[in-house]
């Protein structure tokens, strides 16, 4: 005869005495209590009140932590799993949405700034938590493909709010072609973890969106640093002139003139002799540069005496907002340039994970808003998972 035991305890009971899992670490760092009350006003008031718009925002951002392909793949989840309906916030006895219903929820989404609010809002949480250091900043933009059926490269209208073709040279020096969108990155160098996003149709070179990114940053870092892609002459003078930082960006000598007369091939000043003179250290806005031959740099067979009569020897000084590109803040050839330079791979790790990690390039909805609410809460989840993990071995020390 078969007996089944009967359950003592409810499903919500059960829950309570359960090991949190990933997903709901996540998740309890998100506070949705003033957000929400944007998306509900919008609903209709007659007809039947339909799903709660808390849970279907969990469920959206559940798709990306649980590295969920689809839309109907995660509705297949919730359907099947009931302690992954209940996790979302759904009511685990009830059918969950259809996959219309989300659709109809992601356009209303769109509609908002939630998306960028979350991640404000884990983002300045992990300022508070010390995990952003605040001193750098490293710039850089990864392609992703689009939802949307991509159209002959001959046909393609440059639109800002359309998806569009470009083109990248990969590791192995290959042209990689692509219809799509890129995504802007600022993360602080150390801990890697994003501080601005932006998106953008392909063809926008990367150079054309830094102000703009570098205007979503909340603080004022002392160095942006940024590969050669961003050499231009407008972004050296804006964030040298008017944010007073650092400008760590190598030159791009392909598509540079020769340097200018009196600097040598990589852009240090020189003196009569032809040799580069030797960094002096910064005052105020003016860089000073001293005699190489008096520092002991080289043996000048003039000596000091071919450039100054002084013993202190030859010594110039150059106003760094005259020209940012040429005097970036610190000599190109100086150590802490290159330290600094070194520091860039940061959001090449930041791009690896928002890729690898929580699923940036799975589009499911076309259009740039779409596009770009997506980023945002791939970026919102990474930072988010971040708190969620340091928090846990801050406990497991006190423990």
């Amino acid at each position: 005869m078969y007996i089944r035991q009967e359950i003592i305890l409810s499903f919500e009971e059960i829950e309570k005495f359960s090991p949190p899992t990933k997903l709901e670490l996540i998740l309890s760092q998100m506070d949705l209590s003033d957000i929400m009350s944007q998306l509900e006003s919008q609903d209709v008031r007659i007809g039947p009140r339909g799903y709660c718009k808390r849970a279907m925002l969990y469920a959206m951002v559940a798709r990306i932590i649980e590295k969920i392909p689809t839309v109907k793949s995660l509705c297949d989840r919730l359907r099947d799993d009931a302690r992954f309906r209940y996790n979302c916030g759904f009511d685990p006895y009830q059918p969950p949405p259809s996959q219309a219903t989300f659709s109809r929820f992601m356009k209303q989404l769109e509609e908002t700034d939630i998306a960028d609010r979350l991640f404000q809002q884990q983002r300045n949480k992990a300022m508070e938590l010390g995990l952003i250091q605040k001193e750098n900043v490293s710039i850089d933009a990864t392609h992703v493909e689009a939802y949307e059926q991509a159209v002959p490269r001959s046909k393609c209208v440059k639109e800002d709010n359309a998806p569009s073709w470009s083109v990248k040279i990969n590791p192995e020096g290959n042209q990689i072609f692509w219809y799509g969108w890129k995504v802007h990155v600022a993360c602080d160098a150390v801990s890697g973890l994003p501080v601005a996003i932006m998106e953008s149709p392909a063809h926008i070179h990367d150079s054309q969106m830094a102000i703009h990114l570098i205007n979503q940053i909340p603080y004022d870092p002392k160095a942006y640093i940024m590969d050669k892609g961003y050499d231009a002459n407008e972004i050296y003078e804006y964030i040298v002139r008017e944010k007073g930082a650092l400008a760590i960006i190598p030159i791009n000598k392909r598509g540079s003139q020769a340097p200018p007369v009196g600097m040598s091939e990589d852009y240090q000043p020189m003196c009569s002799g032809g040799f580069p003179l030797t960094f002096w250290g910064k005052d105020g806005d003016k860089l000073k540069y001293r005699c190489p031959h008096v520092m002991g740099k080289v043996d000048c067979p003039h000596g000091s005496a071919w450039c100054s009569s002084s013993d202190y020897g030859y010594t110039l000084k150059v106003n760094m907002k005259e020209n940012p590109r040429l005097y970036p803040g610190l000599p190109r050839n100086s150590k802490r340039f290159k330290e600094l330079c070194n520091l860039r791979s940061s959001v090449e790790r930041c791009n690896h994970r928002l890729k690898n990690h929580v699923m940036l390039e799975s589009l499911r909805s076309p259009g740039r808003k779409a596009a770009g609410t997506h980023f945002k809460l791939c970026a919102t989840v990474l930072l988010a998972g971040t708190i969620a993990v340091n928090q846990i071995d801050v406990l497991t020390k006190a423990a």
